[in-house]
């Protein structure tokens, strides 16, 4: 159970590792964010400049998108342990937010592949239909912030609900975990600016969330990890009946 505790936790490395590699170094979508000022035909070039690029990295960004499920797995079975005679409300909202965060990762990878796949094979498609797919995808990735702020939220709760000398999460990185989620909810006026911080290649809109979810992801990898082996060495301790 250790062993595959652990396997699912780590998976969620391979999905940061992958989708960041993906995402920021081969589609070269972060620095700097496309912003939504541009014009149809410079969304078409941007497209046609770098398609196969973007293709490869949507390729291997919605692949990666499926370890976020295993990820929360390991979360759910660790904050369960938390909740341990009550009803686990909130190990459930951490689970299920979980799995609505692949299709958080995995949908605008799959539009952005779209757009590069018809600049290259529709060249009937004109110029705005591929503005609106990148359009759609950009606004689909900031916006659907609220399952991961949802999931950072409900641990940080749980964590505080720990009443055990050594608990999983200490209160410090319990509260972290719900400032995280919080700083999230400014994305969710990006439909109402243009240009800005509040843009969707805004400071506010997306490069806070994201280094503050990587932030997330470093800091509570290795309490899980650790809080999985204590269980291991507890479970070893208890007698086998019988």
């Amino acid at each position: 159970n250790a062993r595959n505790q652990l396997l699912c936790l780590w998976t969620g490395f391979g999905f940061f590792v992958f989708y960041g590699i993906a995402f920021a170094i081969i589609s070269d979508f972060l620095f700097p964010v496309p912003p939504p000022s541009m014009t149809a035909d410079q969304v078409v070039d941007l497209f046609r400049q770098h398609g196969t690029a973007i293709r490869i990295g949507m390729f291997i960004g919605i692949t990666a998108s499926v370890l976020y499920v295993p990820w929360s797995v390991a979360l759910f079975a660790q904050t369960k342990r938390i909740e341990q005679g009550r009803t686990a409300v909130l190990s459930y909202v951490v689970l299920i937010t979980g799995i609505l965060n692949f299709g958080l990762f995995a949908t605008p990878s799959a539009l952005w592949m779209l757009a590069a796949f018809s600049v290259e094979f529709r060249p009937d498609l004109p110029p705005y239909g591929v503005q609106l797919i990148n359009d759609t995808a950009w606004l689909l990735f900031v916006l659907l912030y609220s399952p991961a702020a949802a999931q950072a939220v409900s641990l940080g709760v749980v964590g505080l609900r720990d009443s055990r000398m050594d608990p999983i999460l200490p209160r410090w990185v319990s509260y972290f975990s719900i400032w995280v989620g919080l700083t999230f909810v400014p994305a969710g006026v990006v439909a109402l600016f243009i240009d800005g911080p509040f843009a969707w290649n805004g400071v506010i809109a997306i490069y806070i969330p994201l280094a503050t979810y990587a932030a997330w992801f470093l800091i509570i990898a290795p309490y899980m990890h650790k809080a999985i082996r204590t269980e291991e060495r507890e479970e070893a301790k208890v007698p086998i009946s019988g």
